[in-house]
């Protein structure tokens, strides 16, 4: 995305950024990609504890906004987020990005009892 491309950006374009960004997984997928500058889909399926299909589908939405690229070599998928999309969106998210710590609270299944 060029500095023109984020100038013509409309409410649908912009709709679809945080849209992408409204959902908790995604954004732990975003700090991820963030961190590691260029990781594959089944490094950050390991990581994050998400399924191969499931990653795909966050994927492909953070695609489409425009937020994340990929290209393919051989068996694998690489991501990154699109750097323009820091300038963007502005310091905030570049901080929230970058920042180690989780303000959510851990997920663990409940356990069937009896």
């Amino acid at each position: 995305m060029t500095e023109e491309d984020v100038a013509t950006l409309g409410p649908r374009e912009l709709s679809a950024h945080y849209r992408a960004l409204a959902d908790t997984t995604r954004l732990r997928i975003m700090r991820a990609l963030w961190q590691q500058q260029n990781g594959t889909v089944t490094d950050l399926c390991k990581e994050l504890r998400v399924s191969q299909p499931l990653m795909s589908w966050h994927l492909r939405i953070l695609r489409r906004a425009g937020l994340v690229t990929t290209h393919r070599t051989g068996r694998q998928v690489h991501c990154r987020v699109e750097p323009s999309i820091i300038r963007e969106n502005g310091d905030l998210l570049g901080r929230f990005l970058s920042s180690g710590t989780t303000n959510e609270p851990s997920y663990e299944p409940a356990r069937r009892t009896g």
